[in-house]
């Protein structure tokens, strides 16, 4: 699902995963590179940096800083912090609603939601309940918040239900079982695109070297599907001889099958 923010003030590059045999080949529409807007420093913040969102209004960039359990609230205007939101357990989503001035936060450590008025402290209100909450969506037609927790168990399916919510799907995510339970409550009939053939299964798969398959398995642990694609088709630039293994592993990306591709990745993998 795509979030309705305009993001047409804030673009932001992302460094790509560079492996020490250039596993990834960053390419632009035009004849020149994204070139770097802005950087803002965030003192005393380290570790993971997690999920944000922008208030477009306000000019204000709310970073869920995890590693230092704190939302950063940066004002894009000036290029520089102005708040922070702490202390807090974990915080992984951030989703703005700027028509009634909230910030919520999912905190992963103690599986809570909480909203903080303008972005700011006390919080205004919390739910609980919510195994290593993550991901934050706000659905503004339907006036509803959507959270995204990494439990596993399909045991709290009747729990999650109980609480409100419209389905549970258990991870590991069974992709046309969740479009399936999308199109009954959008009301949505998916045409699928004819599935491509699976890659020759006796061929010998000869890995890559180690810098760029401890690259693919951070991508496979992050779940960057698409990024996990182009990054094995840039494999072929490595040697022909890897061509089996990047078709393998792009035929599991298109899938979602991450369990698979992490068994994949980690037989190869080092100590």
């Amino acid at each position: 699902m795509a979030s309705s923010h305009e993001m047409s003030r804030l673009m932001v590059a992302l460094a790509a995963l560079v492996a020490a045999t250039c596993l990834v080949s960053v390419r632009s529409a035009g004849a020149q590179s994204l070139v770097l807007g802005q950087r803002v420093e965030l003192p005393a913040v380290d570790g993971r940096i997690d999920h944000m969102d922008i208030d477009i209004d306000g000019n204000r960039l709310f970073v869920a800083a995890l590693g230092a359990g704190s939302v950063e609230v940066v004002d894009l205007r000036a290029g520089k912090r102005i708040a922070r939101i702490q202390p807090l357990h974990e915080p992984q989503g951030v989703a703005y609603l700027a028509g009634a001035h909230r910030l919520f936060v999912a905190s992963g450590a103690v599986g809570d939601v909480q909203a903080f008025a303008e972005g700011k402290t006390p919080a205004v209100a919390r739910a609980e309940g919510l195994d290593d909450a993550d991901n934050v969506r706000v659905d503004r037609a339907a006036g509803q918040l959507v959270v995204g927790s990494a439990t596993v168990s399909k045991s709290d399916t009747a729990r999650y239900l109980a609480a409100g919510a419209n389905a549970f799907l258990p991870k590991p995510i069974d992709v046309r079982q969740l479009l399936q339970r999308i199109g009954e409550l959008l009301k949505v009939d998916w045409t699928f695109a004819r599935p491509s053939e699976a890659p020759d299964s006796t061929a010998a798969l000869i890995p890559p070297p180690q810098p760029t398959l401890q690259a693919l398995a951070r991508l496979a642990r992050s779940g960057e599907m698409r990024a996990l694609r182009e990054a094995a088709n840039q494999l072929s630039t490595l040697g022909n001889q890897y061509k089996p293994f990047a078709n393998r592993l792009v035929h599991l990306a298109e899938r979602f099958e991450s369990l698979a591709i992490t068994q994949l990745i980690q037989q190869f993998l080092e100590p």
